[in-house]
């Protein structure tokens, strides 16, 4: 099942996920390739609203938003703490048809990925 939805990955993850997540969810795109570094969230919120994107971070402050603004932008967070590239590539995939089922749920705005 593919989904419309593309990732807005934040810049505490890698830019090599991007092509990880295009697999599956065609279109994403790093906050880097957006210019979009160094903004402050709330500016990358309304990016990413506006756009139709879905934001994958490990900032907190994004759950927080999505707890006071609801969605758009869902929000995946991923809480594995520091761990390399490679490993988060891994965890994305494992987790692709989670994320495609959380991307499709109207009801939900934020999940978290550990």
């Amino acid at each position: 099942m593919k989904n419309h939805y593309k990732i807005l990955i934040d810049e505490n993850l890698s830019d090599r996920l991007t092509p990880v997540l295009n697999d599956n969810f065609p279109g994403s795109s790093h906050i880097k390739s957006e210019h979009l570094m160094k903004n402050d969230d709330i500016i990358i919120w309304n990016w990413a609203k506006d756009k139709g994107y879905c934001i994958l971070t490990k900032d907190w402050d994004f759950k927080f938003m999505s707890s006071t603004f609801g969605c758009p932008p869902k929000v995946i967070r991923l809480n594995c703490g520091n761990k390399t590239t490679n490993y988060i590539i891994d965890l994305l995939k494992q987790k692709v048809s989670i994320i495609q089922e959380f991307l499709a749920d109207n009801d939900n705005c934020y999940m978290q990925i550990q």
